[in-house]
């Protein structure tokens, strides 16, 4: 929420301040819901490596919306 504080001192009516909102709202939704559904149907996340924790660590990154969308 803290973020969305500061959107009172942006240009909203400019197109690349729009762009960005957007784009972060967009990739926040997305992503994580296509690592979700990845896992439900292969049984594990799109990274998968020989080292289970080195796949579970980093599969668990991109599933969180709060880092996906403020990157």
């Amino acid at each position: 929420m803290a973020g969305v504080g500061f959107l009172q001192f942006c240009n909203l009516n400019s197109f690349r301040t729009k762009f960005i909102l957007g784009f972060s709202l967009f990739m926040g939704i997305s992503v994580p819901q296509y690592f979700n559904e990845y896992t439900s149907v292969a049984g594990f996340g799109p990274v998968h490596t020989h080292a289970r924790w080195v796949s579970s660590s980093t599969n668990q990154v991109p599933i969180s919306s709060v880092i996906v969308a403020t990157s």
